[in-house]
């Protein structure tokens, strides 16, 4: 058992660094994946934009103008559309076998697979980050309070950490279930629902807002989009603080989950 655990802790940290920078000029590299991303995310902007307007001339009482609705929804879709697929890359693995020849290795498979992601990850929120400012800019204008945007970043960068455990552990469940496609959809539809993807959480029920607070779901989106609505200093600080927290505790489920992998591969021979 002690030795199922060695392996899984990141270690070597030059070798993922190296992984990092292939993952970034290869997805660099794939400018028509990135294109179709930014196009999906500006034909979204624009269809919400025009959609606040709307609902907005019609019901005057909602709480916030169409610059901050549109504003929270680029930051909220920036996170998503940013995260790679690593999932579907892991249960490949998992369908192929491959996965039973990465566990064992001197570096981590997991974390191997996360460093991965992450070089994709960093290239694909800059692109999209910028083209987001760029659409939502043109469609309402900036934010109320620009300031909003910096702490959208602070807190933005440790969200992309939170969704990327997430996926990494979406496709490690592949070792179990063979197709990760359902724990995706529940992730995504919870992401919906407790993260404010779409809505504010304060448009919410309070008894859900109270149930989302409780969840990681809750600092990785509304945490982060929050800001265009009413910036809060120490709000920023503490959403900061819950973040680390949901990194720490994903982080040691990953170390707990490989070793259990391994242990599965070492009982069955896989």
């Amino acid at each position: 058992m002690g030795d199922a655990y060695a392996v899984t802790r990141p270690r070597r940290p030059g070798k993922y660094r190296a992984i990092v920078a292939v993952a970034m000029r290869q997805t660099m590299s794939q400018r028509g994946e990135l294109l179709a991303r930014v196009l999906f995310y500006y034909a979204l902007l624009f269809v919400f934009s025009q959609l606040w307007k709307v609902v907005l001339a019609l019901d005057s009482t909602l709480p916030y103008s169409r610059a901050q609705m549109l504003w929270y929804l680029a930051i909220t879709e920036w996170v998503i559309l940013s995260l790679p697929d690593l999932h579907v890359t892991m249960e490949k693995d998992a369908r192929t076998g491959d996965i039973a020849y990465g566990l064992p290795r001197p570096i981590s498979y997991f974390w191997s697979r996360i460093a991965e992601g992450a070089g994709s990850h960093v290239v694909r929120l800059i692109v999209i980050g910028v083209a987001g400012c760029v659409a939502a800019t043109a469609l309402v204008g900036l934010p109320p309070d620009p300031a909003a945007l910096w702490a959208a970043l602070a807190t933005g960068v440790l969200a992309s950490a939170i969704g990327l455990l997430f996926i990494g552990l979406i496709g490690l469940s592949g070792l179990w279930l063979g197709d990760v496609a359902p724990a995706y959809w529940i992730w995504q539809k919870l992401t919906f629902i407790l993260g404010g993807l779409i809505l504010p959480m304060q448009i919410y029920p309070e008894w859900l807002q109270t149930i989302a607070e409780w969840t990681p779901f809750h600092s990785m989106l509304y945490g982060v989009a929050r800001w265009t609505l009413e910036l809060d200093v120490g709000g920023v600080v503490r959403t900061m603080g819950q973040q680390l927290g949901w990194i720490a505790l994903l982080s040691t489920v990953a170390i707990w989950a490989q070793a259990k992998a391994m242990r599965r591969i070492e009982e069955r021979g896989e």
